[in-house]
């Protein structure tokens, strides 16, 4: 039951951030990790709109504690370090 509300949260997150509504989206991120902790799409989402530069940190070092070769996260991470 659990695994259904986290998909259609991750669903609806995906949704509001396509259309534009990154807090709807972050919001729905969030919800789905009070359910998952170890969401990593739930981290990724997060980590792709954040409220601020603190909480993206925060996010993408979860993401890569829970999976050190999860590729979209690396990216950032490069991305990150460049500046």
């Amino acid at each position: 039951m659990a695994e259904q509300k986290i998909q259609q949260l991750l669903v609806l997150a995906v949704k509001s951030v396509k259309a534009g509504d990154k807090d709807k989206g972050r919001q729905a991120f969030l919800a789905a990790l009070k359910l998952d902790p170890n969401n990593e799409t739930a981290w990724m989402g997060l980590v792709s709109v954040p409220k601020d530069n603190k909480e993206r940190l925060t996010a993408l070092k979860k993401l890569l504690t829970l999976n050190p070769n999860h590729e979209k996260a690396l990216a950032v991470k490069q991305k990150l370090a460049e500046f």
